[in-house]
């Protein structure tokens, strides 16, 4: 029988093969692409009335099943004589929500347990308490009422950026997958994903439209959201040297140096998140003790990860650590094999995009939040629809595959398991 030791340097190995495949494949395909592509993309359609109706059902159907799913577990739970509200709490006010929620109430401190909160970016917070204080929610509402439209700018953007290289069809099959993702619930509770999403593929899309100053401001508000939004500067610099060869092939620097300028952004914004932790704390990079000595975390290349939860998947006893590890090994197979489907099939820019995204976030000494981080990188989604779009019954397959996902994490993280 295969040792732990064994299998878990086999899924490294497997793992640190399928990202340098993917890698060999989007070098070779971006230099065979960069020979054919057209000056600017021109839209296969346009977003309309009908697309965006189509949209707002899709993300109404998904706060409903989320929703309902956690109450009912909730419930089920704490049994009769709960209000809505309560459930709700039960349900969904955990974990990292309760941070988020004490920063928007108290601001960041260097003294007590919550000097450790400065790990979290501030962009949700501000907006969270921005809102409250506009409207007279309570954080907690405020921070739920505010998701629902992040959300919509979210799967709109990644529904208009598809439209630039594909079909509407394999748009709405990413936005679907996007909602139905099996740690969507995330996407409707106090945690920043929908900031995040909705920061992040503005900036990728008005990047593929050659609006790079758009993409580099929205970037940098990105960044100060969670750290990957410095990989905004990413499908920048791709693009703009991609624009720099021009029509006749040929590189020239000028033209790359007056488009790639507002990659600089996303690094400013990350900047300005290192100097709040100055003033806060009066170490630009105490975050990184913090991460380091109380949640045993940090940088470490990817293999390794892969091979702590591969081996965890099957030494792990305890029932409620038994989702964190089976979702986190699901999640990374998955988006390994999208990550290689897409390095062929997408612009250069995204599939680049993608293998930055997958190394940052995946290259984490205690990965307990993997399936989260993976759900935002949302050009993945592209390449699963690509691979779908003459095969309805497939992507039916999924869906409901998915949507049986999402209510089962959404039961299990209500229930208290630990989801991060």
């Amino acid at each position: 029988m295969i040792s732990i030791e064994t299998w878990g340097g086999l899924c490294a190995a497997l793992s640190a093969a399928a990202f340098i495949a993917a890698l060999g494949i989007t070098i070779f395909a971006g230099i065979k692409k960069m020979l054919s592509e057209p000056p600017a993309p021109v839209p296969n359609g346009r977003t309309t009335r009908r697309d965006k109706g189509m949209l707002l059902l899709m993300l109404l159907g998904a706060a409903a099943l989320v929703w309902a799913v956690g109450l009912l577990a909730a419930r089920a739970q704490l049994g009769p004589g709960y209000s809505t509200a309560q459930l709700s709490l039960h349900a969904f006010q955990k974990a990292d929500a309760l941070h988020y929620i004490n920063i928007a109430e108290n601001g960041y401190t260097a003294v007590g347990e919550s000097r450790y909160f400065v790990v979290f970016f501030p962009l949700f917070p501000l907006f969270v308490r921005t809102v409250s204080m506009l409207t007279g929610l309570s954080s907690i509402a405020a921070a739920w009422a505010v998701n629902l439209p992040l959300m919509y700018v979210a799967i709109l953007y990644v529904y208009k950026t598809a439209l630039i290289d594909h079909s509407r069809k394999t748009g709405l099959t990413a936005a679907a997958l996007l909602l139905l993702c099996p740690v969507a619930f995330f996407q409707h509770i106090a945690y920043s994903e929908a900031l995040f999403l909705a920061l992040n593929a503005m900036s990728v899309f008005y990047a593929r439209r050659r609006q790079y100053a758009a993409a580099g401001l929205i970037g940098f508000f990105a960044a100060l959201s969670r750290a990957a939004g410095v990989l905004c500067a990413v499908p920048i610099v791709a693009q703009a040297f991609i624009d720099a060869f021009g029509a006749e092939k040929r590189f020239a620097p000028g033209r790359f140096f007056k488009r790639v300028w507002p990659c600089v952004l996303p690094l400013l914004g990350i900047a300005a998140y290192l100097w709040m932790n100055k003033i806060v704390t009066g170490d630009p990079f105490m975050f990184l003790t913090h991460q380091r000595e109380h949640w045993n975390n940090g940088f470490k290349l990817f293999p390794n990860a892969v091979k702590t939860v591969s081996s965890l998947l099957i030494s792990n006893t305890n029932p409620y650590h038994a989702a964190l590890w089976i979702s986190s090994f699901i999640a990374i197979a998955v988006f390994l094999v999208l990550l290689v489907m897409g390095a062929r099939r997408l612009p250069t820019a995204l599939s680049f995009y993608n293998l930055c995204y997958f190394f940052m976030m995946i290259s984490s000494a205690w990965l307990i939040s993997g399936p989260r981080y993976l759900m935002a990188m949302f050009p993945a989604y592209y390449a699963a629809g690509l691979v779908m779009e003459h095969r309805p019954v497939l992507r039916y397959t999924v869906f409901i595959l998915c949507g049986i996902g999402l209510c089962v994490m959404t039961w299990l993280f209500a229930q208290g398991h630990c989801i991060y």
